[in-house]
């Protein structure tokens, strides 16, 4: 996907939805690569999200 590359979210994965728009990668390192996530990006991770939590 365009929007995401070698990101892998299992069912034992620490997600923290509320984390993707309240803490900004560049306040946690200075030299991590910063951008936004895609509408297609968000749909990913919220489709990955509702997998994690009905399975």
């Amino acid at each position: 996907h365009e929007y995401v590359n070698g990101v892998e979210l299992r069912k034992t994965s620490y997600v923290m939805p509320w984390a993707i728009y309240t803490i900004p990668l560049s306040s946690i390192r200075d030299n991590l690569p910063s951008g936004e996530l895609t509408r297609d990006g968000l749909e990913l991770i919220a489709d990955t999200i509702d997998g994690m939590i009905r399975s």
